[in-house]
């Protein structure tokens, strides 16, 4: 590895958000994440991480179909 290589880090654009999905079982789970959208029937959500280009990283999935509503950002 190279020295440009070993010192290359991963650094999130800004802190992430909370989010809270309540899923139609009740049961409730956070995640942490700069935002989520809606993609072929699943919750997606991100974390924005530095770069050139900057881009997003998929962070965690839940089908719409499982949860009954998200709170947070």
């Amino acid at each position: 590895m190279s020295d440009s290589q070993a010192s290359r880090r991963l650094e999130l654009t800004a802190e992430l958000g909370h989010w809270e999905l309540t899923l139609m079982s009740g049961d409730v789970v956070s995640v942490q994440a700069h935002g989520y959208s809606v993609e072929v029937g699943d919750f997606v959500f991100v974390a924005l991480m530095e770069g050139t280009p900057c881009f997003e990283m998929e962070i965690a999935r839940f089908p719409t179909s499982c949860v009954e509503v998200v709170n947070g950002g």
